[in-house]
């Protein structure tokens, strides 16, 4: 005859075993989603940033060939000039 007492504390254990590995994998995958989260925050940010950068590379560009400009014009202004300082 099988013994029930026996089979039933038996499957009571499995049970709780089943329930902790069930609370480990829940807290590995909560850790998982979590690390998910914080790198497409991360990536957000890193997009964001490049956004921002890449509009001061233009405004730099920018104000670089004004300046390129503005010293051409300069440097032809002053060949221009005549070499006794006297005016024309």
């Amino acid at each position: 005859m099988i013994d029930y007492e026996f089979t039933i504390r038996r499957l009571e254990k499995e049970l709780t075993h089943y329930r902790e590995l069930q609370q480990i994998e829940a807290s590995h995958l909560d850790a998982h989603d979590r690390s998910i989260a914080a790198l497409q925050a991360i990536a957000e940010r890193t997009e964001r940033n490049i956004e921002a950068i890449s509009g001061e590379v233009k405004e730099i560009a920018t104000a670089v060939k004004a300046l390129t400009s503005n010293v051409s014009m300069l440097v032809e202004a002053l060949l221009r000039k005549p070499k006794n300082g006297h005016g024309q």
